[in-house]
């Protein structure tokens, strides 16, 4: 009985061996696709792009007037008041301060001496000095003394900017200043406002100065840039920007983010064939967002999350140039 009963369990089996397997088929097929593409990466894919580029220097500067006039007198006076500040319109024979006179004479005695007295030229001097200072220029005030300070002979009382037209005067490096000729564009932005200001190189000083600033000391150049539009700036404004040096020119550029290096130097993952394929390249001029690359083509898809990926190892492309890949 036990024989028998052996026998029609094997026979039942035999009778669905192929239901099993197809069934056990079915469950693969469903299964292990799944579990292949839960391990394989997924990534986003680019091509290179071109991006136009210009060579330039860069500096720091201000805003100032074109022309700019020193109100000042051939003796030392002392200022008793102040009649305009800076930033303020005034006409031609307008006062802009009054004069201490007894300060001032006691300056003067103090300056010339008993040889001054003897000789009359204190007398002289303070004979004709005039009650008020008076502008000969019509502008705007751009500087003025300190009430009460001795300004010195032929020093500035007052600063009159006598053109409406504001400049950049920009400081450029001494080890820069070589590549900057007259009529070279310019960039300019100010710290005080969100406007990009365009403009020409118009003057090249003939002077080097040493100026202090946070990396220490530095020899620098002044050039002065007239701006094509200066609406929103104001005279002392801070201002940085870069003057063009070069012809532009095309660069083959991808994101940083597609760039990897290891010891044996750069590369990039090039999509192909549903690998990723390593590529050696070397990378040029840097930009904001991306940067100059050699050893590609134009028609290489590059993966642009190349993390922890492997020299022909498969990978899932799930978007292209920031869209969704509807191949997949």
């Amino acid at each position: 009985m036990a024989q028998k009963f052996s026998s029609e369990k094997r026979r039942a089996f035999v009778l669905f061996l192929p239901v099993y397997i197809l069934l056990f088929g079915l469950i693969l097929a469903g299964v292990v696709p799944e579990i292949i593409r839960a391990l394989t990466p997924d990534v986003r894919t680019t091509r290179p792009v071109a991006a136009s580029y210009t060579p330039y220097i860069t500096f720091e500067g201000k805003a100032e007037y074109k022309s700019l006039d020193n109100i000042s007198l051939s003796y030392p006076v002392v200022i008793k008041e102040l009649k305009v500040y800076p930033g303020e319109r005034v006409d031609a024979g307008q006062t802009v301060a009054i004069i201490d006179k007894e300060k001032t004479i006691s300056a003067l005695a103090e300056i010339y001496g008993t040889a001054g007295l003897d000789t009359g030229e204190v007398s002289r001097l303070i004979a004709s000095m005039p009650k008020n200072i008076d502008t000969p220029y019509s502008g705007v005030v751009i500087s003025v003394a300190e009430k009460g300070e001795i300004i010195p002979q032929n020093g500035s009382i007052a600063g009159i900017g006598t053109a409406d037209t504001l400049v950049i005067k920009a400081m450029v490096s001494e080890r820069d200043i070589d590549k900057v000729e007259i009529g070279k564009t310019a960039e300019i932005t100010a710290e005080a406002t969100n406007t990009l200001y365009k403009g020409k190189v118009t003057y090249i000083s003939d002077i080097a100065r040493t100026v202090i600033n946070a990396g220490g000391e530095e020899t620098v150049v002044d050039v002065i840039i007239e701006l094509d539009n200066a609406k929103g700036l104001k005279s002392g404004f801070s201002v940085q920007g870069k003057i063009n040096i070069g012809t532009s020119s095309s660069l083959m550029t991808l994101p940083y983010t597609a760039v990897c290096q290891d010891d044996k130097g750069e590369y990039v993952y090039v999509f192909s064939k549903g690998v990723a394929v390593r590529k050696d390249i070397t990378t040029g001029i840097e930009l904001s967002d991306c940067t100059e690359v050699k050893g590609i083509s134009y028609n290489d898809e590059v993966i642009l999350n190349p993390e922890n990926l492997k020299d022909m190892g498969y990978v899932i492309r799930k978007e292209y140039n920031g869209y969704q890949d509807s191949s997949n």
